[in-house]
Formats: C-alpha cells, structure tokens, sequence
C-alpha cells in the first residue's frame, strides 16, 4: 500500500479548460514521446485519454499544477479530483491494513483498484465472509471499500519469495539473468523480472520451484544482462 497511488473515474462534470486563456507555447507543440506519457498515465487512472483533449488542457496554464504535482498536465478539476482520492484512500488504509495483519494466516494484501477510481481492495485466502463483515463494520457505508477473496494468503506468497533469494546462479542454467522479484499483491502471485532470450522461461522456473501458475515472469527478451561488459572511452577535443 506504499506505493498505492488515488485514481480517478472519468466525470462528465470536468470542465473545459477556459478558452480566454492563450495557450502556451509548449502545448501545441506537444512530442509523440509526452503525449503516449500522458495518455499511458491517463489510461492507468481512468481519466480521458484522447489526444485531443490532452492538447487542450495542456494549452491552459493552470494544468501545470497537474504536472508539478502528478507529472502529467491536469485540469483543475483533474487535480481536485486525485487530491480527494488521496484523501479517502489514507482515511481508511490504515484500518484495513492493520486488521489484515492481525490476520496473517488469511490475509492477502490491500491494493487500489485504479481502472474503477480508486477502490481499495482488502484480500484475503479464507473466512473471507468474517473479514468483511469485520472490515465493513467499522468503514463508513460510502467508503469506496471492498473486500475480495484471494488463492493465497500474502504470508505464503512472502514465504515462497524467500525460495528464490539465492537462485542467481541457477538462473543463468535458464539462461536468465535475476533482475528482481517480488510478490505481485493485485495479481495475488509471485512477480519475477529477468532478462533473457528463452521463451520457456517461466515453465522452467515453475517445475523447477514446484510451482503452477504462481508466477508471472516478465522477461526483456533480449538477455542483455548475460552478455559480457566492455568499456566505452570517451576524449573530449573541445569544450
């Protein structure tokens, strides 16, 4: 939950920024580059994402508060909406987490959901009913608050990450290099990154580990980090 960020659903209430203010130089001229940025960010909160629209919030001034505070240019509106929803989120987060670690046996993570505006969503892998019962108890009726259920407790999934640590070498028998890994708490599964050219390399992960379907392995394909390391001179002739 640290690492949690508010999202926000899509309102017909955000207004048009105003069309007396002169656009800024730079919102026209928009590159490729910021404008995929902005829509992946966009996307990610379930804010509107057309290219149309992010020129025109990006041509009024008052969206760079949106990009000092959030990275992306925002409507005034867009702002006020995230700022709530961090809010509402720190409101209740506290609560949840705490009573999930009272429960560790049953208790699988909290995340926000940010595709449906930035639900907070409590798992757990058994007495599912009891816990939310538990939870909705003491969480105001119009909290945007769920409580779903879940394969594996975050205790076994922490405890199978702890069967990894070590495994570099083995890793490189793949071949595969170990760049990091984790547990994947919305997935509700181990989350391996490596670099590597070998397609079957979370088949070969999972039987080697005992594992079925508790990994996702996300892969550069290109396994860059296997390949030696050199050394580039640079001479500078002038300033």
């Amino acid at each position: 939950l640290a690492g949690c960020v508010p999202s926000v659903s899509p309102s017909p209430s955000i207004r048009e920024p105003s069309a007396q203010v002169a656009p800024s130089p730079s919102a026209s001229s928009l590159s490729t580059a910021e404008v995929e940025a902005a829509i992946r960010f966009r996307e990610t909160f379930g804010l509107r994402s057309d290219e149309a629209w992010i020129r025109l919030v990006s041509a009024d001034s008052a969206s760079k508060v949106g990009l000092t505070k959030y990275g992306v240019n925002l409507s005034p509106d867009e702002v006020k909406d995230l700022d709530s929803r961090t809010v509402a989120i720190e409101a209740i987060k506290t609560q949840v987490v705490n009573y999930g670690l009272a429960h560790p046996h049953d208790w699988a993570g909290a995340y926000v959901d940010q595709g449906r505006g930035g639900v907070l969503v409590a798992q757990f892998s058994d007495n599912v009913e009891v816990h939310r019962q538990a939870l909705m108890s003491g969480v105001g009726p119009r909290a945007k608050f769920e409580v779903i259920s879940a394969a594996y407790s975050l205790e076994y999934l922490q405890s199978q990450v702890a069967r990894i640590r070590g495994t570099d070498e083995w890793f490189t028998s793949i071949p595969a290099y170990l760049e990091s890994y984790g547990v994947d708490v919305a997935a509700n599964r181990l989350l391996i990154r490596i670099s590597s050219v070998e397609p079957a390399a979370q088949d070969l992960i999972e039987r080697h580990f005992g594992w079925s379907g508790l990994t996702r392995v996300e892969s550069d394909g290109t396994g860059a980090q296997l390949l030696p390391f050199g050394t580039v001179r640079v001479e500078a002739r002038d300033s």
